[in-house]
């Protein structure tokens, strides 16, 4: 048994409906906390375990914010968490690509005032396995092999020291620039 709290951004109310059932089929082993903490969010990302970001799109992400909490990564690989989790301080996952397709992307994008209809989409389902193996991969690794977990650890603190804001900030500045220079 692992404890489990999701944090989710609704895009409708009908959408907690979902996270509800979610919550209930497992027994006290999830929480949901549906709306943007003001405050305990530090907190939860400290005592956690691994922290969680199936996301579809992430310019950024969430992840460097979990290794400085000590806290292992499980994303899936897209956008900014392709930088920032690596094997070394979290895991990443990815659909089959034979489900990435346009219909099944439309269809999802479509289905988004009713977050339970998308169990049918084979885009949305290929996530959620992989999501699912990749839950499986790391609870085994704490359970297994806590070097590894605590590595995974201390590797994150260390990746998380390399971003900073301000070389970040003026990296898009110059681009900014070139791109209105054009």
């Amino acid at each position: 048994d692992i404890k489990v709290i999701l944090a989710p951004m609704p895009v409708a109310s009908s959408d907690l409906d979902y996270f509800y059932e979610v919550a209930c089929k497992c027994k006290g082993n999830v929480t949901v906390f549906p709306h943007r903490m003001e405050r305990g969010y530090h907190e939860l990302q400290t005592g956690s375990t691994f922290g969680i970001m199936p996301s579809i799109y992430e310019p950024f992400g969430a992840a460097v914010e979990y290794m400085t909490c000590g806290t292992v990564n499980i994303g899936r690989a897209t956008g900014g968490l392709i930088d920032q989790i690596d094997k070394k301080c979290g895991f990443l996952y990815k659909e089959d690509e034979k489900f990435y397709t346009l219909e099944n992307i439309r269809s999802y994008i479509k289905s988004s005032s009713i977050a339970q209809s998308r169990k049918s989409n084979p885009f949305a389902k290929s996530m959620a396995d992989k999501l699912h193996k990749e839950l499986v991969k790391a609870i085994n690794v704490y359970q297994h092999d806590p070097g590894k977990y605590y590595t995974m650890i201390i590797n994150g603190f260390r990746k998380a020291r390399k971003f900073n804001w301000d070389i970040n900030a003026k990296r898009y500045n110059r681009v900014y620039r070139m791109i209105n220079k054009a």
